[in-house]
């Protein structure tokens, strides 16, 4: 039988904040056009991570 002792720090270095802001608007009669902007800041809850920005575009179709 192996035995090994480990520790681990469950405290976060950094405090992950989400901010996003999204748009959506019919760009036709059947068409559905969806924008979103996403901004993470300390990814993961690490301090020393850099910020993480997404662009998501949406368009929906309904026939």
């Amino acid at each position: 039988m192996i035995h090994n002792e480990r520790t681990a720090d469950l405290a976060p270095t950094g405090r992950q904040q989400d901010i996003e802001l999204g748009y959506r608007f019919r760009s036709s009669r059947h068409g559905l056009l969806q924008l979103n902007l996403s901004h993470t800041l300390e990814p993961e809850h690490d301090r020393s991570a850099r910020s993480d920005t997404a662009v998501v575009v949406n368009y929906q179709v309904a026939f």
